[in-house]
């Protein structure tokens, strides 16, 4: 995910945010889209569906939100 120079996070409580489990045996692991869906939607659910919100606190435009939701069949 994109990080904007300058700005800091406030109150985002990324501890917990990426449900990462380890590798099974002769598992293949998971995919950063997978990590990157579970953090998105775990900051939207935790932001009460603001997407405003989970935008700016992930530091990513808006557009890049939707497009994602868009994507994954949530819009």
């Amino acid at each position: 995910m994109p990080v904007r120079r300058g700005r800091v996070a406030r109150g985002v409580r990324l501890r917990g945010a990426c449900p990462c489990r380890e590798r099974e045996p002769g598992g293949k692991g998971r995919t950063l889209e997978e990590i990157e869906r579970d953090v998105i939607l775990a900051t939207l659910k935790s932001n009460r569906g603001n997407k405003k919100k989970t935008a700016a606190d992930l530091g990513i435009d808006r557009r890049t939100l939707y497009n994602k939701l868009k994507r994954w069949g949530m819009m």
